[in-house]
């Protein structure tokens, strides 16, 4: 026989806490997903005149997205963990692999700017050094 462990269950004051966290994390989540919506709406209509802006607006479109969408999902685990008995490690699991979806991705995109970033600075002292030798000949 397989010995089980124990399920554990959060106390009320717990339960009070990762309520409140779900219920914030899914007014952000429907919030990112109606931006994602209005974003889309504005990228569609500057694809003739704007394909720049465009093509910005669908990245942001998938940004908001995913990310109103893990967070909607996250907290709808949350919501499980006071609403059931038995499962809270579960639900709190999957609750956490929702929100590690979502550091994941702000931590490559942070990754991607400090490269941008530290490319900037690179490129502005090489032109400035640049532009200065030639004045100076």
């Amino acid at each position: 026989m397989e010995h089980q462990p124990a399920a554990y269950e959060f106390t009320e004051e717990q339960n009070l806490t990762i309520e409140t966290l779900g219920k914030r994390m899914k007014f952000i989540g429907v919030l990112n997903i109606i931006f994602a919506v209005f974003m889309a709406i504005g990228g569609v209509f500057a694809l003739w005149r704007f394909p720049g802006q465009a093509i910005v607006a669908f990245a942001e479109v998938a940004l908001f997205g995913f990310m109103g969408a893990w967070n909607y999902r996250a907290a709808a685990s949350f919501k499980l963990i006071v609403q059931t008995t038995g499962n809270d490690i579960v639900h709190l699991m999957d609750a956490l692999q929702d929100l590690k979806k979502i550091y994941n991705l702000q931590y490559w995109l942070m990754i991607v700017v400090l490269v941008f970033v530290v490319i900037g600075i690179l490129a502005a002292i090489f032109l400035v050094g640049s532009a200065a030798s030639q004045y100076q000949s």
